[in-house]
């Protein structure tokens, strides 16, 4: 989701928006460069988003999480000890777990249903002490920071519209991102976007600016190594993995004409990158050389799979203590497990890029809350 229902590849200027009602019922082998244990990643193998983990080399799938009644379990990101998954669980809430899936501790809280607010797409600093995320109100994503602890909450000042999918530099100094303008004066009460960029802004707020300017560009990744950014570039023949260096210069293709990727992430190395991509069996995960070349295929069988994560080292499963507020909720409001519902709905109804308003209506009138999702094949 990212607030974006990430197994269709996303183009940040689309937007669709879901509504409900409150009281509704609810591979091949894996090259050798890559040298992490797991990919971490969200599926819907089991009919609701929970996040999976499989081995470099494409054994060993299991589940991380599978709390009953969840909403939407989803977006991990490993801290950079490997030890520890960021990612979001509850009523769309941000938490923490390790990286076993055990222990699983909550960070911000969001009140359903008398506030509606969705807290995605996770990123640790490197010192392992703050984490980005997305959080989205009334179609709005806007970046906060948070301490490990759940200390700390504050929002960085990016520029106002639709904010999505942070990726800290490997100095901490830097957060990349991708970022719309968006309309209200139309005619729809949902805020339309302009086509998105990718950029960078100090972790102080200082110094907002675009790497890119032409064309739709989203899910920024920075490269461990920091020499390289990879992003997504949709166009009217699909989406593609590019790499561009951090000043934004020297962009080249990642991935072939004529995919549909999305979600790229890098090899602890910065000589891969992972990325989901649309094709006859659903969404899958796939790698291939930051160089380009032809790719591997990570997951197969039931899904849609889609934002995953590379293991930064082969941390021992478990072995984090977490410091936090609170454990998650085990089970979800209603309110917030309809919103999880649609967005499974939505991601099996829409194949095809979709820029219109999607409006779902209870029988007691309008809705009272909405979250933004954008979709491009």
């Amino acid at each position: 989701m990212r607030m974006r229902a990430r197994p269709l590849t996303v183009r940040s200027a689309a937007a669709a928006a879901l509504a409900a009602v409150a009281g509704m019922i609810a591979l091949s082998p894996a090259v050798a460069s890559a040298q992490s244990a797991s990919v971490a990643f969200t599926s819907y193998r089991s009919g609701t988003a929970h996040v999976y983990a499989v081995n470099s080399d494409g054994s060993g799938l299991r589940a991380l999480t599978q709390t009953p009644g969840a909403a939407f379990e989803a977006a991990p990101a490993y801290a950079p000890d490997g030890a520890r998954i960021a990612y979001t669980c509850g009523n769309f809430e941000l938490c923490v777990m390790n990286s076993d899936g055990g222990a699983p501790a909550r960070l911000t809280t969001n009140d359903w249903p008398r506030e509606f607010r969705y807290d995605t797409n996770p990123a640790w600093s490197p010192d392992a002490t703050k984490i980005a995320f997305v959080r989205t109100v009334a179609g709005l994503d806007t970046i906060w920071i948070v301490n490990a602890d759940g200390s700390g909450l504050r929002q960085l000042p990016v520029p106002a519209g639709v904010n999505n999918h942070p990726s800290f530099s490997p100095d901490g100094a830097s957060i990349a991102f991708d970022h719309a303008e968006v309309d209200t004066s139309g005619d729809s009460d949902l805020p339309t976007s302009s086509d998105s960029h990718i950029w960078v802004i100090g972790l102080d707020g200082s110094a907002p600016h675009s790497l890119t300017r032409r064309g739709v560009d989203s899910d920024p990744a920075w490269s461990p190594n920091g020499r390289n950014i990879a992003f997504v570039r949709s166009t009217d023949d699909g989406s593609r993995v590019f790499v561009m260096n951090a000043d934004g210069s020297g962009r080249r293709r990642g991935t072939a004409r004529k995919t549909s990727a999305s979600d790229p992430a890098w090899s602890p190395d910065s000589a891969r990158i992972v990325y989901a991509s649309i094709g006859a069996g659903g969404s899958s995960l796939f790698h291939v050389a930051a160089t380009g070349g032809k790719p591997v295929r990570l997951t197969t069988g039931r899904g849609p799979d889609f934002d995953p994560a590379w293991q930064p080292t082969a941390a021992a499963p478990g072995s984090a203590q977490l410091p936090a507020p609170a454990t998650p909720p085990s089970v979800a409001t209603q309110d917030a497990q309809m919103v999880g519902v649609l967005l499974r709905a939505t991601t099996d109804a829409l194949p095809f890029e979709s820029q219109k308003p999607i409006a779902v209506l209870g029988e007691d009138g309008p809705s009272r809350h909405r979250v933004t999702i954008r979709f491009t094949r």
